[in-house]
């Protein structure tokens, strides 16, 4: 073999090694390069796993790579926990929070203000106008990402319940405050409670100015009368007498009233239960008010299971409850009568009231045991009554942890039943 063909032999051979070595280099770097793809996409997914390559080169690429992988894990970890405190924390929360970006699509929404506005659970991304079907809110919202201002109003929501609410919308800056802001956080203060409080007070003051300036409007009357020289005409001077008597017993029946439902309300009453006979609670009731019934013709009757069947409740506040009970029955029954009973169901005793009388309307059932509220309002002031009776019942049973129902017909009667878990 002459030396050229030798050399040119030899050139091939080393050029062959060379290209195989750059081949097993290639396939290497070809296969670090798809492991740092599938790396990449894993951490795109948030699946932070370590990264493994040969070669020196290639190692410190893997090495920074891992480094930035345990970095991006511990600041996610930190981020996802910092996430979960402050979800805990709106969750904890009695008022309603909202966040929305500056476009008006929510971004964050607690429990609460979803139960408020009866928002379904998926409306992350939706515009604050959807998402809470209210026009208010929407409007505080805009406002705040115009102005850049807090703006605090009330509000009324309507669905899916009639709710006063204290709206506050702050802006929400990011790091960066000279940006402007980044969204607006709305809170929703619940105030239904507290407003109807106020209106219950403010209808309580004007209740009982007029329930007291009639009866001393007419006390003043008759007193003035008499001074004028009615006194000394007998006969009607004793009426009037009488007159000023009914009404300072009606102002006293009232104050009395007034009195007992302020002691209960504030827990002065005490409730000492022990174990009393129904049957006896019931013939000291119809023993007061028997001289009542029997004016009008009325019977009084007792249906009980046994004469022994007894219940644990404070006797005296159960004589109260009963007569308040029997003396509207009678108040408002013509003809029959009423009758005080019980029923033994399972877990339970009935202990009812139940009349003859005239009945009540389903529309007022409901208002039934609120202050100074009376079917027929000229009737019951005839009678004597002060609005107050149904009002202490209320109280009274529902301090010895009873329940109380009201049925009613018109023209057939109605019957108060008090259910005492056993």
């Amino acid at each position: 073999m002459e030396m050229s063909d030798l050399l040119l032999l030899i050139t091939l051979i080393i050029a062959m090694i060379i290209v195989a070595v750059l081949l097993v280099r290639l396939r290497r770097v070809n296969s670090a390069m798809d492991e740092i793809a599938e790396f990449a996409r894993s951490f795109v997914s948030g699946n932070f796993t370590r990264l493994y390559l040969d070669g020196d080169r290639l190692s410190s690429v893997s090495s920074a790579l891992n480094g930035m992988a345990s970095d991006m894990r511990q600041k996610a970890n930190e981020m996802k926990e910092e996430r979960n405190k402050l979800q805990a924390v709106l969750k904890c929360m009695n008022d309603g929070i909202l966040i929305t970006d500056t476009k008006g699509r929510v971004m964050l929404a607690n429990p609460v203000v979803m139960k408020l506005l009866g928002m379904k659970t998926d409306i992350e991304g939706e515009h604050v106008t959807v998402a809470t079907r209210n026009a208010d809110i929407h409007n505080l919202v805009i406002k705040v990402i115009e102005t850049a201002e807090t703006v605090t109003e009330d509000i009324d929501i309507t669905y899916p319940g009639n709710l006063s609410m204290t709206a506050t919308a702050v802006p929400l800056y990011s790091y960066d405050v000279t940006e402007g802001i980044s969204g607006v956080v709305l809170s929703l203060h619940d105030i239904t409670k507290i407003k109807r409080l106020e209106e219950m007070r403010k209808n309580f003051v004007a209740n009982v100015s007029h329930e007291l300036k009639t009866p001393i409007t007419a006390i003043k009357g008759f007193a003035e009368t008499l001074i004028h020289g009615a006194i000394d005409d007998k006969d009607n001077a004793v009426k009037f007498l009488d007159t000023i008597k009914a009404h300072s017993d009606r102002i006293n029946s009232l104050v009395d009233d007034l009195l007992t439902l302020s002691r209960i309300e504030l827990g002065d009453i005490k409730i000492e239960k022990s174990d009393v006979n129904v049957g006896k609670i019931a013939d000291t009731v119809f023993t007061t008010l028997r001289g009542n019934a029997q004016k009008k013709g009325l019977f009084l009757r007792k249906a009980f299971p046994s004469e022994d069947m007894n219940i644990h409740a404070d006797r005296d506040r159960l004589v109260q409850i009963l007569l308040n009970l029997a003396d509207n029955a009678i108040k408002f029954t013509e003809y029959g009568g009423v009758t005080i009973g019980a029923e033994d169901s399972e877990g339970k005793i009935s202990l009812f009231v139940e009349d003859t009388g005239v009945g009540i309307a389903r529309e007022h059932i409901s208002r039934l045991g609120e202050r100074f509220y009376r079917v027929d309002m000229a009737r019951s002031r005839e009678l004597g009554g002060t609005g107050l009776g149904l009002a202490i019942v209320k109280h009274l049973v529902k301090t010895h942890g009873w329940d109380m129902r009201i049925e009613s017909i018109l023209g057939k009667g109605t019957r108060v039943t008090i259910d005492i878990p056993l």
